[in-house]
């Protein structure tokens, strides 16, 4: 647990509060996930960043990690009512300082490069992504032509 102001982050999230996670992504540009899903990717990342104000889960976000060269961040997310306060800055500098690797990627929705340009990430020229199964308009934006 760590505290930064009003700010506390923490590595594992009680099960009562799932369904909370749940609904801030249902109002993001990331909903439609199944709850249980995102559950499993949660419990089955490297590194976990839940965010809380007094007590309120108000964002999250998560990394995968070899520890050595590669980690990469995905579900960077910030309930609505705590959008554009800099919490969403918080939770990536906390993943960042979380991660021993040496090279870091994002994955991120479409929209928002200039947030994580900000924050030093730089568009990558030979990044691809293969994807097991039909989303339909999930995936769009994501990929080239």
């Amino acid at each position: 647990m760590i505290l930064s102001g009003n700010l506390e982050f923490r590595a594992e999230l009680k099960a009562d509060l799932w369904d909370q996670l749940a609904e801030i992504f249902r109002n993001s540009p990331m909903s439609g996930r199944a709850d249980a899903d995102l559950k499993a990717a949660f419990e089955n990342s490297t590194i976990k960043c839940f965010a809380f104000s007094k007590g309120k889960l108000i964002g999250c976000g998560r990394a995968l990690s070899d520890e050595v060269y590669q980690a990469v961040l995905y579900d960077i997310v910030v309930h609505q009512d705590f959008r554009n306060s800099g919490i969403g800055t918080a939770i990536v500098k906390h993943l960042l300082d979380s991660i021993k690797a040496k090279n870091i990627i994002l994955y991120a929705v479409p929209g928002v490069e200039a947030f994580y340009g900000t924050l030093g990430f730089k568009k990558l020229k030979t990044a691809m992504g293969y994807f097991r199964s039909e989303l339909g308009d999930a995936h769009k934006g994501y990929l080239e032509p």
